[in-house]
């Protein structure tokens, strides 16, 4: 099976201060109760339907902590983004800086061992950069987008701009 691997926030969000928003007020109790929504890129949906119609399930590898699944999926709902599988941390430590590339890594390389394929992955942060690396994910199928997009051999994605055809 082909898959296509995206990261959440700072990706198919605005910005990783979508989470760290939560993060700040009350660990996540704005986006764990609704009263928050992160705000998507403009033409997020958009990149995931055209990875779909090109044959890949996406995959939503995102750091965000177990206990978010559900607000999680509501989100990816609410912006109509095609029904894939999405994967949060095991662990709370996991969702930290210092742990989400190690969790990323490992998590894609599960799922390498089992015989699927990843077509592609996008992300934003430096740690998406090297947990791809790290899973052996090929960079010239690593899309980054903003200021670390185009680093350690990815390509740059823009976001928001229809004309762009990096996405």
């Amino acid at each position: 099976m082909k898959l296509v691997v995206f990261d959440i926030d700072g990706t198919l969000t605005t910005s990783d201060m979508e989470l760290v928003k939560d993060v700040i007020t009350d660990l996540f109790e704005p986006i764990l109760h609704g009263t928050y929504t992160p705000v998507p890129h403009p033409y997020a949906r958009e990149l995931v339907e055209e990875r779909v119609r090109l044959g890949s399930l996406p995959v939503f590898l995102t750091g965000r902590p177990y206990w978010l699944t559900r607000s999680s999926r509501d989100w990816l709902v609410g912006q109509r983004m095609p029904q894939g599988a999405l994967h949060t941390t095991d662990r709370n430590s996991d969702a930290l800086p210092t742990g989400v590339a190690t969790y990323k890594a490992a998590f894609l390389r599960s799922l390498l061992a089992q015989g699927f394929v990843v077509q592609a992955a996008y992300g934003n942060a430096s740690t998406d950069i090297t947990a791809y690396e790290a899973a052996g994910l090929p960079k010239s199928e690593t899309f980054i987008i903003g200021r670390n997009g185009g680093k350690s051999g990815t390509h740059g994605a823009c976001a928001g701009d229809p004309t762009c055809k990096t996405w």
